[in-house]
């Protein structure tokens, strides 16, 4: 090598146009294509290489981009993480809040339903109690029905002929067919019915007559007389008593009173010193 460098240098210059010189001129020129050329590939080489690394430069900053992007939705993944177990823990603490208010109703539930049942037995204790004091009326009415009697007392005097007497006393009404104040007993049921009458004759001396005439009559129609009471005393200052009974076939709503005909009759007003009785009662029914 040190004898082409020789040469070369020779060559240059002296300006020789030997053999060795342009081979060597031919040689140089070879080597100066060739580093051209290598320095053309390398050229194209660091151009290539240069489009790489834009490339990794622009895939690198899609990467950074992706990455900022990947980020960004970390970021708003956590924060509706965050709302969302905010939001389960409210749930939550509204499902306790569910479930103690469940177990309040169903308390409360439990005890209507337990008034319910204890208002069911009250109200089949009042409708049971209600049915026996209707059995019992039915009962009692029933017994009135069959036990038809009354009795009732004049505490006054009575004059007024040709009409029914009245009276102020009524101890006993059984089957209530009695009105003491138009004295008219109405017959509730067909049957046999009793009827006595008792009375105090006004003396002569007050009522002007010796005679007193009362009867027991069925008022309505067809009228007729059941049973008469008749007294005549000559005796001014006399008292006497008239006493009559009467045994009758009655139907539903004959109606039976006492009648005063003639004379007058005698009360004194004394408490406990009453004459004048009017009663009667069913024997049987027909």
């Amino acid at each position: 090598m040190s004898t082409d460098l020789s040469t070369a240098i020779t060559c240059a210059t002296s300006n020789a146009t030997s053999v060795s010189c342009n081979r060597l001129h031919r040689l140089t020129q070879a080597a100066n294509e060739m580093a051209e050329k290598k320095v053309t590939e390398m050229m194209k080489a660091v151009d290539k290489a240069t489009e790489k690394l834009n490339a990794l430069n622009q895939t690198l900053q899609i990467v950074i981009e992706y990455k900022e992007k990947l980020a960004g939705i970390e970021s708003s993944l956590n924060t509706k993480y965050l709302l969302d177990l905010m939001h389960l823990n409210k749930v939550d603490r509204e499902i306790r809040r569910m479930r103690i208010i469940d177990e309040e109703v169903t308390i409360k539930y439990n005890r209507m339903l337990a008034l319910e049942t204890r208002a069911e037995r009250l109200r089949t204790k009042l409708e049971d109690k209600a049915n026996l004091d209707e059995q019992r009326q039915q009962h009692q009415n029933l017994l009135d029905s069959q036990h038809i009697s009354f009795f009732a007392q004049r505490t006054t005097s009575y004059s007024q002929r040709n009409t029914l007497n009245n009276y102020q006393i009524n101890d006993l009404n059984q089957g209530g067919a009695f009105n003491k104040t138009s004295g008219i007993f109405t017959v509730p049921v067909n049957g046999l019915y009793y009827f006595y009458f008792t009375a105090l004759k006004t003396k002569q001396g007050l009522s002007g007559t010796s005679r007193l005439t009362v009867q027991i009559a069925q008022t309505s129609p067809p009228l007729r007389v059941l049973a008469k009471g008749y007294m005549d005393s000559s005796d001014w200052n006399g008292w006497f008593s008239v006493q009559f009974k009467a045994i009758a076939n009655l139907v539903v709503n004959d109606r039976i009173a006492v009648q005063l005909l003639e004379g007058s009759i005698y009360e004194s007003g004394i408490s406990g010193h009453v004459t004048t009785n009017f009663g009667g009662y069913l024997i049987v029914r027909l």
